[in-house]
């Protein structure tokens, strides 16, 4: 069993004696969406410092469970903890509060087609801040330095690469100085020369910033780099949580059908040839 790296902000409560919550915390979680049950009984606990990783095929509900991490989406039944607090039944206000800390990078980034890099890596301190321009411009310089993006201050989201429109989004997140980053197929679509380098930079900040993250992605080679821990969600729940290590070496079906890219397993609905079953 590989051991999984440190959390660093459980390391420093614990030096000081201090409990701590879990960053994330879902009980029983249900989301109907239409006539399909997306999410029937999810359970998952993440750690502060954490980088979970949640596997699972087109349509499983991956995303819509990433929304309700962050108060984008309502549960319908269960429970959602962000840092200690129950975040589902809040008033719009105090859901606003408790979300505070929590970032977010949708899968195409999300950027204002209208407005410059500066303004949208700097827009929630346009907004919400009284801070002045000049601080805001140095705050985002230095965001953008950090996601290794130098001289696109001006630049229109437009004129950016893929990978460039990934990194400005990063950089906007880390503005507002999360506790938690939820990261929503950070490499689709991307080379893999630039997915590799975002997954560096969740990397990255993670340690530098000391943050919690949980990363979408159907892409094994960013899973196993990134995660201290693996879970995935199928029919609506989750079947399987484990290190890096465990995920590699399970005995479910659907994980290592799911793990290794098979064409036939029980995810596919019919039996397993002897070679691939062997991977």
């Amino acid at each position: 069993m590989s051991e999984m790296k440190p959390h660093k902000n459980r390391d420093r409560f614990a030096a000081k004696g201090e409990s701590f919550l879990p960053a994330v915390e879902v009980r029983g979680l249900k989301k109907r969406l239409g006539v399909v049950d997306v999410l029937q009984h999810v359970n998952m606990k993440i750690e502060p410092g954490e980088a979970r990783v949640i596997l699972g095929r087109s349509g499983e509900g991956k995303s819509v469970l990433l929304k309700h991490l962050c108060g984008l989406f309502r549960a319908d039944a269960g429970e959602v903890y962000i840092q200690g607090v129950e975040i589902t039944r809040l008033p719009e206000r105090e859901l606003y509060k408790a979300c505070a800390k929590v970032g977010m990078l949708f899968q195409g980034a999300a950027l204002f087609d209208s407005l410059t890099v500066e303004e949208n890596v700097g827009f929630t301190l346009f907004e919400h801040s009284t801070k002045k321009r000049r601080e805001i411009r140095e705050i985002v310089a230095h965001n953008l330095e950090m996601v290794r993006l130098k001289d696109v201050m001006h630049k229109m989201p437009s004129e950016l690469s893929g990978g460039m429109r990934k990194r400005v989004g990063l950089a906007r997140v880390i503005t507002q100085e999360p506790d938690i980053i939820l990261y929503d197929e950070p490499t689709t679509g991307l080379d893999p020369v630039t997915g590799d380098a975002i997954n560096d930079l969740i990397v990255q900040l993670a340690e530098e910033l000391n943050v919690t993250s949980v990363i979408v992605t159907h892409d094994m080679a960013s899973a196993f780099k990134i995660a201290d821990k693996i879970s995935m969600l199928l029919t609506g729940k989750i079947i399987f949580t484990g290190t890096v290590e465990e995920t590699k070496d399970t005995d479910n079906a659907y994980v290592h059908q799911f793990v290794n890219g098979l064409a036939h397993g029980p995810l596919t609905g019919d039996a397993m040839p002897a070679e691939e079953a062997a991977v």
